[in-house]
Parts: C-alpha cells; structure tokens; sequence
C-alpha cells in the first residue's frame, strides 16, 4: 500500500512539476494568487475556493487586512473559531511555523469525523502574513485523500504571490 501512495504522491507531484499549472487570483484581491494544477475546477465568486475534477479535496482561502493584528494571534483566533464552531475537529500535533518564500506563515492541522458521517476528514488550515494582509488557505478531505495530496497542498501554498 504504501508504494502505491508514494507512486500516486509521485505522479501528482510530477502534474504540478511538470508545469502543467495556472495562476488562480483571489476574487477579491487580484493581485494576490496562486498556483494551483491546470485542470482544476476554479470557483471564482465573493470567496475563494479550487478542487480537483474528482472532488477529493477542497482548497478554500479567505484574506483579512492585517490592521494592528499580529499573525500570531490571527491564528489563535482561527484556532480558536474553528474548535468552537466545528466541534467535531481536534488538533492534530501543535501549529508549526512554515515559510513560503518571503511570507512567513503558521499551519495546523485537524482531524474529526463530521456529523452524519463514519470516515475521518483532514482539515489543514494554513495562514500567512502578505503584503499588509492575512491569507488563509484550507484544505479539506478524507485522510486518506489529504496524504495523497501532500506535495500538491505544499506546492499551492508555496507558490502564493502578491504583485504591487
């Protein structure tokens, strides 16, 4: 099992690799993107989402202006908000700190099995301080699918980039 996971982690690792992205801006902030791979499904509305054709995970990402706040305590609050409002998560491990580029950046992740449901989902929240602004993106999916999708998660969270 564990070689076929590295085989799938390997071949999805190489779609984005391989160029085979595009560049996904922000609704509400144009100049702040991502990349994400080509033949994903772009949901451009008032907020951000992305996800695979097959649906197995969903990227969603939300910016704040970052007035007199610190990132720290923006994801605290996050933290927070989501242990109260999605009681069926627990952190998984404590939130580490990440750094993409010249962002620095906080990723924690969760696990619980969502109400009316029997199979564990992954929720991995990331947040970066941008250019006067807080980014978040979330990941979410069965486990199983999540480390599937490992190196793409990183890849998209990577690769954000703010143009003045």
């Amino acid at each position: 099992m564990k070689t076929i996971v590295l085989i799938i982690s390997l071949i999805l690792t190489f779609s984005v690799s391989a160029g085979d992205t595009m560049r996904v801006p922000y609704p509400q902030l144009t100049n702040l993107s991502i990349e994400a791979p080509s033949d994903w499904i772009v949901y451009e509305n008032r907020i951000f989402g992305i996800e695979p054709k097959n649906r197995d995970i969903d990227v969603a990402g939300t910016v704040y202006r970052a007035t007199d706040n610190t990132l720290n305590n923006f994801m605290q609050n996050k933290h927070e908000s989501i242990l109260s409002k999605m009681k069926w998560y627990k952190p998984v491990g404590e939130a580490t700190v990440i750094k993409n580029g010249s962002y620095n950046g906080y990723i924690q992740e969760y696990s619980g099995i969502w109400p009316d449901e029997k199979v564990p989902t992954r929720y991995v929240v990331t947040a970066f301080e941008v250019q006067g602004y807080f980014l978040s993106l979330t990941f979410t999916g069965l486990e199983q699918k999540i480390e599937l999708y490992r190196p793409i998660i990183k890849e998209i969270y990577s690769s954000i980039e703010f143009k003045d």
